[in-house]
């Protein structure tokens, strides 16, 4: 058994599980420096991301893949992503800079948008003559 399987050629893994937020394990900060590592790691021959999350801040997951995108360029590793459970919102954001995806047919995979919603206070504002609105972005 070679007591140094990081020294032979091999695939490099990062792990995002749960919410993609500031003060979580799924932050960018964390899984930057995580996806930093593996892609300067010199025996590494690609990076994969297994993922199981539905997602969480868009500002962090965009910070996640603006930052895959450039690691991609500048060492010319492929990037793929395994889709475990769930890979939606944010997270789908990030596998979205990935070559490929790999997912189980039973996986829940997409649904990037958001959904901004009004206040129930319809005979007020229809008193006032203002109108409820939804923003809607997919």
């Amino acid at each position: 058994q070679d007591e140094h399987p990081a020294l032979t050629p091999h695939t490099a893994l990062v792990q995002l599980d749960g919410e993609i937020a500031v003060d979580t394990e799924a932050s960018a900060d964390r899984l930057i420096s995580a996806l930093r590592n593996a892609f300067e790691d010199p025996h590494a021959v690609a990076v994969v991301m297994r993922i199981n999350s539905g997602g969480g801040s868009p500002v962090q997951a965009g910070i996640v893949n603006d930052e895959i995108r450039r690691l991609k360029a500048l060492h010319g590793k492929r990037f793929y992503v395994v889709v475990e459970e769930v890979c939606a919102s944010g997270a789908y954001y990030i596998a979205a800079s990935a070559d490929e995806i790999y997912a189980d047919k039973a996986s829940v995979v997409g649904s990037i948008g958001v959904l901004m919603d009004g206040f129930g206070f319809d005979g007020a504002m229809k008193k006032l003559g203002v109108d409820w609105s939804r923003f809607k972005a997919t």
